[in-house]
């Protein structure tokens, strides 16, 4: 049985860090061979006490604190802090299905005899439809290629397979492999710092799994301006990507700078006619999307999310042209 250290990344979660703790502490999976690390950035509502609720009761819970408010050092600090061979990360707004570990487990198990050098195993992460329309109209867009942009995250895979990219939204590597790579880059702050890893990770030699089983439920953005704003955000840690990967341009992530920026110019007979393109392709593509899920009502849902998601994001990646990212600063091997 492996053992396993869990890191979970956390500021402000009062509302939701007690049923993402409480999702980990009712795994299947032996709690001996679990170990949980609560990476705080200093959190000013009621978070810590919350957390410190929970260490009383379970030996295996540590609190660490970070007053700095960078996710990915306070990643290198949850691997820091971990004591076993495993380490996965599942986001604080999410809640990990009772055999998750287990999946994770024996994941690695099958995958590391077969997958050249296995550096990480991870799944999707999906909304819980149950709780709002909101939701369920952004699981039919996720669960496409164009609400995805192509990533695993919000996707209904019925099959295992090897990936580019594994969201640190639900994931387990290797510790050794983490550090011997320098584990996460600090300078990338709160946005693509998981996808920067996985750059990093391939080009020196090693392979990702998505496990089609091991999804959690993820209770993101729940309404309109705030999953705008997110996207916004999405699309600088984009542009920043690029800007340090160029050799991992690809043209068609450029799309929605190209769509936002053309809203100045639909004054021309071009530009029209290329948004009329592209509203039918996306008109076309939320009937498919929500024919296919059995949630017709859902479809004007599903087409201002395609609208908000692309102009969004397309946004931020005109505005990371113009923002300079800190030099990358990454977790000393030794």
């Amino acid at each position: 049985m492996l053992n396993i250290s869990v890191v979970v990344v956390c500021y402000n979660e009062e509302k939701k860090i007690a049923e993402c703790i409480q999702s980990i502490v009712e795994q299947s999976y032996p709690a001996d061979s679990v170990q949980l690390i609560i990476v705080d950035n200093e959190s000013t509502d009621g978070t810590r006490d919350i957390i410190r609720s929970f260490t009383k009761d379970y030996r295996h819970i540590q609190l660490v604190t970070n007053p700095e408010r960078n996710i990915a050092k306070s990643r290198n600090m949850g691997i820091l802090a971990s004591r076993h061979e495993k380490i996965a990360f599942l986001d604080a707004d999410c809640i990990a299905p009772p055999d998750w570990l287990y999946h994770f487990a024996t994941g690695w198990m099958l995958y590391g005899q077969t997958t050249r050098s296995l550096a990480a195993v991870g799944g999707s992460n999906r909304p819980p439809i149950d709780k709002s329309r909101f939701y369920r109209a952004l699981d039919a867009f996720l669960d496409s290629y164009l609400g995805s942009h192509g990533s695993v995250q919000g996707r209904h895979f019925q099959a295992d397979k090897r990936v580019p990219h594994l969201p640190t939204v639900n994931v387990m590597y290797d510790k050794a492999i983490l550090q011997r790579v320098g584990g996460f880059d600090a300078g990338c702050g709160n946005i693509g710092e998981d996808q920067d890893l996985s750059f990093r990770l391939q080009d020196h030699g090693y392979g990702l799994m998505y496990l089609h089983r091991a999804f959690v439920l993820h209770r993101m953005r729940d309404h309109w301006w705030a999953w705008l704003k997110n996207m916004i955000l999405y699309g600088k840690g984009r542009i920043w990507l690029f800007k340090k990967h160029p050799k991992r341009i690809q043209l068609h992530l450029l799309m929605p700078a190209a769509f936002a920026g053309s809203v100045l110019f639909l004054f021309l007979e071009p530009v029209r006619i290329l948004w009329i393109i592209y509203f039918t392709l996306t008109l076309i593509s939320s009937l498919w999307n929500t024919w296919q899920k059995k949630c017709l009502p859902l479809f004007p849902d599903v087409l201002l999310l395609y609208l908000i998601t692309h102009f969004g994001y397309g946004v931020g990646e005109w505005m990371a042209l113009f923002i300079k990212r800190p030099k990358p600063q990454y977790l000393d091997p030794s």
